[in-house]
């Protein structure tokens, strides 16, 4: 994702404080990236293993986490419980067959499913954005 997009993962509101960035990935990301600029603290994980992001989160005393990912990362963290809300944006387009958002979770009975329920949905634009709190 972070080579595909080459996000810059900063707030866009002029005279915040910019988050840490953290990037999970065996792959370099080139020195031309807005990833590699200096406008926030960035930590780079050679990896696709979560328990070294949780580690490195940990070190860092990190207890709230916004995460982009691609479906490896959001499987990973899904699998492990660490998901305690989805925010999903909705375009009115239709694209046809590609990468879903999460693969698979290894439930295969309806009492195995995991659950949210709707804690509010906006539109933005032509899109629609759907905040799911996770149930404990």
């Amino acid at each position: 994702t972070a080579i595909t997009d080459d996000p810059s993962l900063n707030s866009h509101n002029i005279g915040s404080r910019q988050p840490r960035r953290i990037v999970m990935g065996k792959r370099e990301i080139p020195a031309s990236y807005k990833l590699n600029d200096k406008s926030a603290a960035t930590y780079f994980v050679k990896s696709h293993d979560a328990s070294e992001l949780l580690e490195l989160l940990k070190n860092l005393e990190v207890n709230q986490v916004l995460v982009e990912s691609g479906p490896v990362l959001a499987t990973a963290l899904m699998k492990h419980g660490l998901i305690d809300e989805i925010v999903a944006y909705i375009a009115p387009s239709i694209l046809g067959s590609g990468s879903s958002f999460i693969g698979d979770l290894n439930i295969s009975t309806l009492s195995d499913r995991l659950d949210y329920q709707i804690h509010s949905v906006a539109q933005i634009g032509n899109d629609l954005r759907v905040t799911l709190i996770g149930r404990r």
